[in-house]
């Protein structure tokens, strides 16, 4: 999945008066019009089907003549109703779009108010409907829309991936930096930029034309360690240079927009916001505060009572499963069957955290958690665990404790939140959860504290379908097998 949202979103472009040599902004717009207009053209009629068929399965009986022309109409206007509410959040330019979970969220709100419409129409045009109308339109809306999505991403990352509608993007930072915003460009064509080439500003160990993305694959972009120049960025045609180093003087910004302009490319910098993450318009006078959003009351109340209502039922439903777990643990390896730990939760409170133990009794509680597959202090039975996420199913009882959320923050260990720096401890804001964006990225091999970006995007944007959605792709995630 993607890498860091804030990468992406925290550009600031600052585009040249000097028009870019070789570039077509009329045929690409023309492109993304096309394209938007297709897609819009799709969603309209996929969403108009599902609800035709839902309602053909659904209806009891239609008062007067004409029934068919009545069920087509409606059909339509919840059609209608839902590529409206898809489209009334528009995606932007520099937004990422977070392991696609953002994308879920908006089918699954719009979704939900199609089917609520179409249930309404349904009833004012004097069609009678079963009581689980919403329920069936809303699963073929998501079913429907989420494959149109997901393959229609595919084409345009493939067309993108080609050069079709997609600014040449050169980056030039730090590895790792460079390293996660190519993947995260590569993987959401909607920001119309396709990197060509990474500049690296430290020593890494020599790298050759190829790059590999968070998915393991391959892909031809240049790599190069020598300082950035006109001749470089005009060899590989740049439109683009992305400078996505930290803490940059306005003169050292000044010497790169300088060699962008020779190179007739365009310039973004990466800003550090740090702490101060609000903005407050004051007389008109903008000032950054580092005041976090919070969560309105009745998300915070229907939020608990879901996770009450689901950890219960997952707790019963699983209570077979769980028991075979720990009969194998035990079979596995000597030592209990779970392992507890102290982790720190909401404001800074310290809570016991329950997970199926997956390495052997000799290792040590606190240590750095295992990257590697074969590492020595997991056990067999706790590689198989940890693929597929089973471990983390007794925190459930932590979810029922209050200690936790089903969606949230991973909760760190306490020897880690003591090493914070600022821009880190808005994740203590929030209950921790057991799924989260992080869990669900490809830097979850990373450790939590470098890849913060995830749970500070959760924390200022966190709705219920947003949880929803996230819930869903931990369900897709697990039945994968954490693939």
């Amino acid at each position: 999945m993607a890498a860091s949202d804030s990468y992406v979103s925290n550009l600031y472009a600052d585009a040249l008066a000097a028009s870019v040599g070789g570039r077509a902004p009329a045929p690409r717009e023309f492109f993304w019009s096309v394209v938007v207009l297709l897609e819009t053209c799709l969603e309209l009629f996929i969403a108009s089907g599902s609800a035709f068929v839902a309602l053909r399965l659904l209806v009891h009986s239609v008062a007067g003549a004409g029934s068919t022309q009545r069920l087509v109409f409606v059909s339509m206007a919840g059609g209608l109703a839902t590529a409206w509410s898809l489209r009334s959040v528009p995606t932007r330019r520099w937004a990422g779009t977070l392991l696609q979970i953002c994308e879920t969220e908006r089918i699954l709100r719009a979704s939900i108010q199609g089917s609520c419409f179409l249930f309404l129409a349904a009833l004012l045009a004097g069609i009678r409907v079963s009581g689980t109308a919403l329920v069936v339109p809303l699963m073929l809306l998501l079913i429907t829309l989420i494959a149109l999505r997901r393959g229609f991403s595919a084409i345009i990352c493939a067309l993108s991936a080609r050069g079709h509608g997609a600014d040449r993007v050169v980056i030039y930072g730090a590895a790792e930096t460079a390293r996660q915003m190519a993947s995260t460009l590569m993987r959401t064509p909607h920001h119309r930029l396709c990197p060509v080439g990474l500049i690296f500003d430290e020593d890494v160990p020599p790298i050759e034309r190829l790059f590999r993305a968070g998915d393991g694959r391959l892909r031809p972009i240049a790599v190069a360690q020598a300082p950035v120049s006109a001749a470089f960025l005009h060899s590989l045609r740049c439109e683009l240079l992305i400078v996505a180093a930290a803490h940059l003087s306005p003169d050292q910004i000044d010497e790169f927009r300088d060699i962008a302009g020779q190179a007739l490319a365009s310039i973004a910098v990466v800003q550090n916001p740090g702490s101060w993450t609000e903005s407050i318009d004051a007389g008109g006078v903008q000032l950054l505060s580092d005041i976090q959003p919070l969560a309105s009351w009745h998300f915070a109340f229907v939020k608990r009572a879901a996770d009450i209502v689901l950890s219960l039922v997952l707790l019963v439903l699983l209570a077979p499963l769980m028991l075979l777990i720990a009969l194998l643990i035990c079979m596995d390896s000597p030592g209990p069957v779970f392992f507890v730990q102290e982790r720190v939760g909401r404001n800074g409170r310290l809570f016991p955290i329950f997970k199926f133990r997956s390495m052997h009794v000799t290792a040590s509680a606190y240590d750095c958690s295992p990257t590697e597959p074969r590492d020595p202090r997991v056990t067999r039975m706790g590689r198989l665990l940890r693929r597929a996420g089973l471990d983390e199913l007794p925190q459930l009882l932590n979810v029922l404790l209050g200690h936790m959320s089903l969606v949230g923050p991973r909760p760190e260990m306490p020897f880690l939140v003591e090493r914070y720096r600022d821009e880190h401890r808005p994740r203590l804001q929030v209950s921790p959860g057991i799924t989260g964006l992080w869990q669900l990225s490809a830097d979850r091999a990373l450790p939590i504290h470098e890849n913060t970006q995830y749970d500070l995007y959760y924390i200022r944007n966190r709705t219920l379908c947003m949880d929803w959605a996230i819930l869903l792709h931990t369900l897709l995630f697990a039945i994968r097998g954490g693939a």
